[in-house]
């Protein structure tokens, strides 16, 4: 969701977007503590009995249950702690988008060194996930893609964000039809991983019903 869609309307700029996590991510986050917790109490419990170094099974089970509870952990402890960083976080102002990530990873792009941006979709994900696509203008860079997921959630929206961040790139050419073949070429890759992926796993399915 957009931090205030009254500005994306009237294209106002500089812009900063935000997450704006829907209730099942929280929930979900919540039966992960859950989990992560109950593992590590049983943890804490064989180490409490005091028989883990003469007893190998209670260790493994110490292990197992010690190293699922940190993992579990970590994610709802990576969401609260970007959500007080404020992260991830867009920021568009005249002639450049900013996309800090989720790690603090910040990626830059100088529009003036793009042609027109345009917007695009994420194959190789679950649900609408929209992504900015900018193609350089200089032949042979690296084409540019920002994932606008985390802030739009709906078509409207991404289509919105997009009309602003083209807003703040001033008049630009559109893409060449060697620049648009680029474009196509990287979508068509994505498509072959997903497809090798499904195939893959049905491949690795039939192997785990054949070996019972």
């Amino acid at each position: 969701m957009f931090d205030d869609r009254s500005r994306v309307k009237r294209l106002h700029l500089p812009a900063t977007f935000r997450p704006r996590y829907p209730w099942f991510v929280w929930f979900a986050m919540g039966m992960m503590s859950l989990l992560a917790l109950l593992s590590l109490w049983a943890a804490s419990w064989g180490l409490v009995r005091g028989s883990l170094p003469s007893d190998p099974g209670l260790r493994d089970g110490v292990v197992t249950s010690l190293v699922v509870g940190l993992f579990l952990l970590s994610f709802p402890l990576l969401l609260l702690w970007s959500a007080v960083r404020g992260l991830p976080r867009l920021h568009v102002d005249h002639g450049i988008v900013q996309l800090t990530s989720i790690l603090g990873k910040v990626q830059v792009l100088r529009l003036s060194d793009y042609a027109e941006v345009s917007l695009g979709e994420t194959v190789l994900a679950r649900g609408y996930q929209p992504r900015l696509e900018a193609v350089p203008m200089t032949p042979g860079a690296k084409l540019q893609m920002l994932a606008l997921g985390p802030f739009v959630k709906t078509r409207p929206e991404a289509e919105a964000l997009v009309a602003l961040i083209r807003h703040a790139a001033g008049e630009r050419p559109k893409p060449l039809p060697v620049q648009e073949a680029r474009l196509h070429r990287q979508n068509r890759r994505e498509w072959v991983a997903l497809t090798a992926i499904i195939i893959c796993a049905f491949a690795l399915l039939v192997l785990l019903r054949m070996s019972e």
